[in-house]
């Protein structure tokens, strides 16, 4: 990135995220659902894009998202009074302890003008941009190291909560190097779900061979790895990881499943297969589904050149498990929709005549605003650009048309 492109980001950026309202929707159930929901919107979980010659948007993106998520992370988990510079300091002191390599060039900046503002910055680009800039033609390493994003930001969560003792930082290493062996585990498992292993997933050896994601030991296996059947029994021996873990591993393999632009049923299966083993609830399945889908719904079209997406495929699945977990909620989205008489009136005519395509354009706006309320989609972000009006009444249940319709 240039000295102009990065220029006073990460000032901004703070100053965004203190003035940010914290409005996490109701974690009692999963105590990390914060990490999911901070990273899952903003594109980190599944990839900003895979679109070419977008490298400083693609950087820049990275960096405010990355930094805004460790920052209402250290927000959330903080108690008493919060300071901006206290924040900033906890996070080079995380990223410094977990990655010691990005900071060895510029240690001697301190003392000679240089402030813990200036070195985060550095550290935080040379994070994202170390990620990244390996991945403009492979798309498994681009999803892999997006996905090592929401790790990091995991992993800052457990330092915020945890006293800094000298075996923190060695412990959350360990930590890293597991849950990144299992995350490569996944994808392999999944890409021979069908017993036909995709070439791309082998492009992930590359990655190992070039930057040390994992000890040296994990390293030799993560490349054997590759090569062979891996079984799900032998993955997870132990339910040991947390909810945000378990989704993040459940949508590496939806992506890896959806790569080849279809799901057969022996994929489908795989993924059953694997919800059941995480322990994770139908509708946590069904929802993570919706996530990737949404992802690839919100690519416009040629932006997936390294990707054999079927985009018409995807949004009929997606149209359709949309359905199925709207029909929990017909009386809430009744109850919405007729709580705004504007929206109840232009729903009822759309429905007995044509509109307007600006009229259907602000309804399907009204009419998403409505359902990403519903508890159940508190964690994701819906696809706008593909939920238009037409859409979004195929996934309706048809009570909710016939009751607006029926109301005087």
């Amino acid at each position: 990135m240039s000295s102009e492109t990065t220029k006073n980001w990460l000032t901004n950026t703070l100053k965004a995220a203190f003035n940010r309202t914290l409005d996490f929707k109701d974690t009692t159930q999963h105590p990390d659902e914060p990490v999911y929901q901070l990273m899952q919107p903003c594109g980190l979980t599944h990839g900003l894009s895979l679109g070419r010659n977008q490298d400083d948007k693609i950087y820049n993106q990275a960096n405010s998202y990355f930094l805004e998520a460790m920052i209402c992370i250290y927000r959330s988990v903080t108690t008493g009074e919060v300071s901006e510079s206290d924040c900033i300091l906890k996070i080079h002191d995380f990223l410094k302890g977990l990655y010691p390599d990005l900071n060895s060039s510029i240690g001697h900046w301190f003392g000679t003008g240089r402030d813990y503002m200036t070195v985060t910055e550095v550290i935080l680009s040379k994070r994202t941009s170390k990620l990244l800039s390996k991945t403009k033609t492979e798309p498994w390493p681009f999803f892999y190291n997006h996905a090592q994003l929401f790790l990091d930001v995991f992993l800052f969560r457990m330092y915020c909560f945890a006293d800094n003792g000298s075996h923190l930082l060695g412990y959350l290493r360990e930590q890293k190097d597991r849950i990144s062996f299992t995350m490569l585990n996944v994808i392999a498992a999944a890409a021979g779900a069908n017993k036909e292993v995709l070439t791309e997933v082998r492009s992930l050896s590359k990655l190992f061979a070039e930057y040390n994601f994992l000890s040296q030991n994990r390293k030799k296996t993560a490349i054997q790895v590759l090569e062979k059947d891996s079984k799900l029994e032998s993955i997870f021996p132990h339910d040991t990881d947390s909810w945000a873990l378990k989704k993040l591993y459940l949508e590496l393999a939806i992506i890896t499943v959806w790569s080849n632009g279809s799901i057969d049923e022996l994929e489908n299966n795989f993924i059953n297969r694997l919800a059941h083993l995480l322990k994770l609830k139908h509708n946590d399945k069904e929802l993570s589904f919706i996530a990737v889908e949404s992802f690839f719904l919100e690519r416009s079209p040629g932006t997936l050149p390294l990707m054999s997406v079927n985009r018409k495929d995807i949004e009929h699945c997606f149209i359709n498990r949309l359905r199925v977990l709207l029909s929990a909620y017909d009386r809430e989205i009744i109850r919405c929709i007729l709580k705004d008489s504007h929206m109840a009136t232009n729903l009822k005519r759309a429905a007995i005549s044509n509109m307007s395509s600006e009229v259907k354009l602000a309804l399907s706006k009204r009419l998403i605003f409505v359902i990403e309320r519903l508890p159940i989609f508190r964690n994701i972000n819906l696809p706008a650009n593909a939920l238009t009006y037409e859409a979004i009444v195929i996934a309706l249940p048809k009570s909710v048309v016939k009751a607006v319709v029926a109301s005087t």
